[in-house]
């Protein structure tokens, strides 16, 4: 095996293991808080919704014919539904598209406890992977690196934010790189507990979602590239201790399936077959979803979208740190042994290999949140960097290190709850990213209890709604005109009438995944609303105007319910008709047949 020294760092900062231990509780402790704020101050997402408490449900049952269970692999169901204790699906629940599902749940009453349950798990998880951060970059390049690389990344807003949901992508990122780190050690001459561990997080890493079977590729590479030239007795030994831990993470993928096994569930090609199933079903969905780049609505995808996402998502104190180990660690190479090059391509390859996949095969262009695992990896570089400037450089250049480190939880705490929201300041923030990217990058339907908080204080009793997302409006006390947003068919309890305030106040709130109109048949649709004066911009998500009670306003709406097939609201709406909103019984029909434009 390649020689332990061509892993020690080289320069390491002059940090006590007392003090090490002390600031690393500080960084764990405040972001911590930071996840918990966002948890309890956001509603649900609109993927959060297809999952609460399904991981309870196949646990008992072992049925992954629920509509939504073979979406991913089961490991965030089983989170989520962890302090869920007898939180019980009934067979209608089962029977519910996973939209609609989530939605009912959450009406229910209990909404935001279920939530706030669901979601802490979560926020475990991204300590923990701060942890491992820390302990990687502190094996790499020392303890100062190890923290910096921690402090990168626990405050990092775009990591927080899917910290704080329930759904797959920072589980994802956390075992990604855990098994790429963990099986580093095993394969350069690791124990037994080496090997569990990197077989574990193997394994664990592809319960998590489907793209950790990029793992096949990225870790054989790796074992073969990081040994350098020669060496090729060495480089077989590596090879089978590889095929060993991969071993235990098919072990690992097989015991998560065991409902499924012990309902009488079957495999397909060696595989768990609801694993199989979810592989075809995402090689379907690659054809592409409708999306918003840059002004622009398609479903192809585009080369660019994400290089440019992690440019305005990534904080500019994370953007700025990886610059600077790029430079440092290209010059450190120069000198060091090349044995070392060779040894650090377990740090860089495997996110640019992860980013290359998503650029040039991946159609979806959905979300930032897609390259999550490429964070832990920048990280490390940043934290590389930082500790070399203040190990070795001038005064000067270990102040602007320092800013640096006291920008990103500065930065995390001025974007707190608000953190999917979150652009960097040269993206001109969530205003300027409006016009970049939308769906899970800006509004995924986080922010009613933000909507209704603001009407509370504002004494707004009603007002228009044009909605992205599953959470459900009644559930926060939000009384409302349904207006086509993201499904065309009204859902939940929603105003009667067409009363107009006293005061003359008329107010519309729309999502801006609305107003970029890529789950509309025409993207423009809203656009007549610019004309207006906007009153609010709730959590970066939902704009509010003030209609004014204008006529060519309302007539505007009247044509939108007429484009949905809503002609009763068409009809309310012009004042031609009075009484309920809908025909209830029909209501329930459509709410029951329509399924999200995806």
């Amino acid at each position: 095996m390649a020689s332990r020294a061509a892993i020690a760092p080289a320069a390491r900062a002059a940090i006590t293991p007392a003090v090490t231990a002390v600031l690393l509780a500080i960084i764990l402790c405040v972001a911590g808080a930071f996840a918990w704020i966002t948890v309890g101050a956001k509603g649900a997402t609109v993927d959060e919704t297809h999952y609460i408490g399904l991981g309870r449900d196949l646990a008992q049952r072992g049925d992954w014919t629920v509509p939504g269970a073979i979406l991913h692999p089961p490991l965030s169901y089983y989170l989520n539904s962890l302090l869920l204790p007898g939180f019980e699906w009934t067979d209608a629940d089962r029977a519910l598209h996973q939209d609609e599902r989530g939605r009912r749940l959450i009406a229910r009453g209990e909404g935001t406890s279920i939530l706030l349950r669901a979601r802490l798990p979560f926020v475990l998880v991204h300590l923990l992977g701060a942890l491992v951060v820390f302990a990687a970059g502190r094996r790499w390049f020392g303890n100062g690196a190890g923290l910096a690389a921690a402090l990168l990344f626990a405050f990092e807003p775009t990591v927080l934010a899917h910290s704080s949901v329930a759904t797959q992508d920072a589980l994802l990122a956390v075992l990604f790189f855990a098994s790429v780190v963990l099986t580093e050690q095993w394969v350069r001459g690791g124990g037994r507990w080496h090997l569990l561990s990197a077989g574990g997080a193997t394994g664990f890493a592809l319960l998590a979602k489907f793209p950790a079977m990029l793992l096949f590729a990225i870790l054989p590479a790796l074992v073969l590239l990081s040994l350098g030239p020669g060496a090729h007795g060495v480089r077989r030994a590596g090879l089978l201790r590889l095929i060993a831990s991969l071993a235990i993470g098919f072990a690992v993928l097989h015991i998560g399936y065991a409902p499924h096994y012990l309902a009488g569930g079957e495999a397909l090609f060696g595989l768990p077959a609801p694993f199989v199933e979810g592989i075809r079903f995402q090689l379907s969905a690659n054809e592409g979803h409708q999306a918003f780049f840059m002004g622009e609505v398609a479903s192809g995808g585009w080369f660019a979208y994400y290089p440019v996402a992690l440019a305005v998502k990534t904080s500019f104190a994370l953007l700025a740190a990886v610059l600077v180990g790029a430079v440092v660690r290209a010059r450190a190479l120069r000198r060091e042994p090349r044995a070392r090059a060779y040894a650090e391509l377990w740090l860089w390859l495997p996110p640019i290999a992860f980013l290359l996949f998503f650029v040039f095969v991946s159609r979806l262009a959905i979300g930032v949140r897609y390259v999550l695992p490429v964070y832990p990896f920048l990280a490390i570089l940043g934290g590389a960097g930082i500790a070399s400037v203040l190990a070795h450089r001038s005064i000067l250049q270990r102040s602007l290190a320092v800013v640096l480190l006291l920008l990103a939880p500065l930065v995390s705490f001025q974007a707190c709850p608000d953190y999917l929201a979150y652009f960097n300041e040269p993206a001109g923030g969530a205003e300027g990213g409006r016009g970049i990217l939308g769906d899970s990058n800006l509004d995924w339907g986080q922010d009613l209890p933000g909507l209704a908080h603001w009407m509370k204080e504002t004494g707004v009793p009603t007002l228009y709604l044009a909605y992205f997302g599953n959470d459900a409006p009644e559930h926060y006390g939000i009384r409302y005109h349904y207006v086509p947003g993201w499904l065309y068919a009204p859902r939940g309890d929603f105003a009667a009438g067409r009363d107009r305030p006293a005061d003359g106040r008329d107010f519309i709130a729309i999502g801006r995944s609305v107003l970029q109109g890529f789950w509309l048949p025409e993207p423009d649709l809203f656009h007549w609303l610019y004309e207006y004066e906007r009153v609010a911009v709730i959590g970066g998500t939902l704009e509010v105007y003030d209609l004014a009670g204008s006529a060519a306003a309302h007539e505007q709406l009247a044509k939108i319910y007429e484009r949905a097939g809503q002609f009763r609201l068409a009809a309310l709406e012009r004042g031609q008709e009075r009484g309920p909103a809908r025909n209830q019984d029909q209501g329930r029909e459509r709410e029951q047949e329509q399924e999200p434009q995806r």
